[in-house]
Formats: structure tokens, sequence, C-alpha cells
């Protein structure tokens, strides 16, 4: 079963925090981190997808990476996509005439992993999507 976890950044910081996502009274979006809740920036909030990339890294959805397919490379941002087939899926789907998506294969552990790099998040360091 897929562990479930968000990360987020931090009101007023940079620093990210990961754990339990909730919501307070006052409409707070916040993270849950060990029985202390840290209020994040909403916008910044992203799911654990349940892949690790191949420096056995977690992927989050917000993070961009690196994948290859087909003797090609492009990177992709992690999105959650709701119509059709709910699914994470790489964002753009379709690059260079190539079809990108995610794809785990599990190792004797029950981790999941797919070939693919994170080299960064959407939120902070969005210039690594420009061509």
């Amino acid at each position: 079963m897929r562990e479930i976890k968000f990360r987020g950044r931090k009101i007023n910081s940079a620093d990210w925090v990961f754990g339990d996502l909730r919501k307070t009274q006052n409409g707070n979006v916040g993270i849950s981190v060990n029985g202390r809740l840290y209020i994040v920036d909403a916008e910044t909030v992203g799911q654990y997808i349940g892949l690790k990339g191949k420096e056995n890294e977690e992927i989050f959805e917000g993070d961009i990476v690196k994948a290859w397919s087909t003797g090609s490379c492009g990177r992709f941002e992690v999105r959650w996509r709701q119509g059709g087939a709910p699914c994470f899926m790489l964002y753009p789907a379709f690059k260079n005439g190539e079809r990108w998506r995610l794809h785990g294969t599990q190792d004797k552990h029950g981790n999941y992993y797919d070939d693919v790099e994170v080299i960064g998040n959407i939120h902070e360091n969005p210039e690594l999507l420009k061509n």
C-alpha cells in the first residue's frame, strides 16, 4: 500500500516540511509532523506519489523530473490528472511526438521506483521547464 504524505513550504521560510495534511479552523493549511503543526503556503502543497526516483528520492506532485524515453530526454512537472483515468502524470504528457508517463517497478522490499531523476520543483525552480 502506498504511503500517504504531503510536503509544503513553511510560511515566511524557505524550509519544507513533510507529513500529514491538515486544515486549521481559521482556514490555514498545515503539515503535521510528529504532532506539531506547521502552517504552509497552500500553493506549495504536493502529495507523495508513491514512487522513488533513480537516486532513491521520493517523488512529489510539483516536482520537476528528468525522464528518458526511447533515447530521448525531457524535463517535466509531476501533476495529478483528474479526468479520464485519474493518475499522476508528467506534464506535458506528449513532447516531441513521444508519450511520457510515470510507471513504477517494485523492488523486493515493496518499494516502487521509476527511472526518472528529480531535478527540482515548480515552486523553486520553474526555469527548469523552459527550453
